[in-house]
């Protein structure tokens, strides 16, 4: 592996470690990415996401889409 790849799966790895979450009490802690993307590349990024996942490159198939102006962790979208 790349070294860079290594660096980013180490990170990964790491932040994986600080999940708490618990479904059964509904508490805990999760991490998440939040990606900025414009309106008009939501289909080809669909697209992307949909591939990658079919190719075992995503960690989760669960995805957030939050549109400009609503919050998202924390975040209020541009």
């Amino acid at each position: 592996m790349h070294r860079p790849l290594q660096f980013v799966n180490h990170r990964i790895e790491e932040y994986a470690l600080k999940v708490t979450y618990k479904p059964e009490e509904d508490t805990g802690d999760i991490i998440y990415n939040i990606s900025l993307i414009r309106e008009d590349d939501f289909d080809a990024l669909i697209a992307v996401l949909r591939q990658a996942c079919h190719a075992g490159l995503c960690v989760s198939n669960r995805l957030r889409v939050a549109y400009a102006g609503e919050t998202a962790g924390g975040m209020t979208i541009p």
